[in-house]
């Protein structure tokens, strides 16, 4: 197999990568790609002739290499992929069992767990892998031997990088799938959802502060997809409103509230900075969360500002002593700057926020410091106290 996989030569600045175990290279930290390679083709990295490390080619991306495992010392007589894959799985697995995860978590998180591009998600019975490139897509073979090992008795759905839907094998259970979380059924939406249907980042957010929603509470859930902060609210026995853009998250929206008959809810389809302005209410309880906003450096300004129009528009439907929680999901928007626009927002509002929770991702939401990419996620929950 060795005699098979190409190789590419990194430069100095390539070294870096290596020297701080970062799994991303850059196109101009390679000597010279050659023509023929394929995307998502399996390349040893190389500096002066030394294997120094193993990763997948990305043909359109800026960085050129996806690393999955870097070498102190290259043992040819030795080197198996699948014994390269299957710890790293292991251990993925490992760490969930040490943090007690239940239910529904991220068995495995893309770079941060250490194969690129990866991302698995369990729910009770039902495992859905994602394939984010190409190049982890070429040896599915291999992870998903070793996760069925794992998992013998869940159902598996498979998502590729070009979003082709299947199952894996013969077994297959009905969708959208039904979880009980904390209470509340749940449906998990496969077949259209967006990513794997499920946003399992916020989950650990949304339950701490439920806590807060009183029964009789008008609670306002913004860009609520599926409306899981929604759930929550009216489970505590708010009254709750919803704002959701595609009508088909409404829909399931709709038939979650019917499995565990909840009637108190209004729905808007529609962007959210329209439909605020016509909504002559004050709320207790305001949870924004507006999908990724900033997908290179360039968008970072123009994120800010949207962040900062529709934090004011939040601000004037809340009433005095009540909370709002501020989400986002752009690593390029998880520094001070966020803040600092939070606060802009407040004193065009005349008021003034006291920051009674800051969190990230759950647990199962690894991050490493020589990969701080996977630090995506920032959500702030503030009282307005006058």
């Amino acid at each position: 197999m060795i005699e098979k996989i190409k190789s590419i030569e990194i430069n100095e600045r390539g070294l870096k990568s290596k020297y701080y175990f970062h799994p991303w290279i850059y196109q101009n930290s390679c000597k010279k790609i050659p023509d023929d390679l394929e995307d998502g083709e399996l390349l040893f990295i190389t500096n002066n002739a030394k294997k120094i490390g193993i990763g997948f080619y990305e043909a359109n991306s800026l960085y050129a290499i996806k690393i999955l495992e870097y070498f102190e010392e290259f043992d040819e007589k030795n080197f198996d992929l699948e014994k390269i894959i299957r710890k790293k799985i292991e251990k993925a697995i490992e760490y969930r069992e040490k943090i007690k995860c239940e239910k529904m978590f991220r068995i495995f998180y893309n770079e941060s767990d250490g194969i690129p591009g990866l991302t698995i998600d369990k729910y009770e019975n039902l495992i859905v892998i994602q394939y984010h490139i190409e190049g982890v897509y070429r040896i599915r073979n291999i992870i998903e031997k070793i996760i069925k090992e794992k998992y013998s008795e869940c159902f598996f759905y498979i998502i590729s990088p070009r979003k082709k839907r299947e199952w894996l094998g013969e077994k297959k259970c009905e969708l959208p799938y039904q979880i009980n979380y904390n209470g509340i059924n749940f449906l998990i939406n496969l077949e259209s959802g967006h990513k794997t249907g499920f946003y399992l980042d916020q989950l650990n957010n949304i339950k701490y502060l439920s806590q807060f929603i009183r029964s009789g509470d008008l609670v306002l859930d913004a860009f609520a997809y599926t409306g899981t902060f929604a759930l929550f609210a009216l489970n505590q026995g708010a009254y709750v409103d919803v704002i959701e853009f595609q009508q088909k998250n409404i829909d399931l929206f709709k038939k979650i509230c019917e499995l565990n008959s909840f009637k108190n809810y209004n729905c808007y389809i529609g962007r959210f900075e329209k439909i605020i302005l016509k909504l002559e209410k004050k709320y207790d309880f305001i949870f924004l969360d507006p999908p990724a906003l900033v997908f290179n450096k360039n968008q970072k300004k123009k994120a800010l500002q949207y962040l900062h129009k529709i934090i004011l528009q939040a601000l004037n439907n809340l009433k005095i002593n009540s909370r709002i929680a501020i989400n986002v999901c752009s690593y390029a928007l998880t520094d001070n700057e966020l803040k600092k626009t939070i606060l802009s927002a407040a004193c065009s509002n005349k008021s003034i926020l006291r920051l009674i929770y800051e969190n990230r991702a759950a647990l199962d939401h690894p991050v490493l410091l020589n990969f701080l990419e996977g630090d995506y996620l920032r959500c702030l929950c503030f009282e307005k106290i006058s």
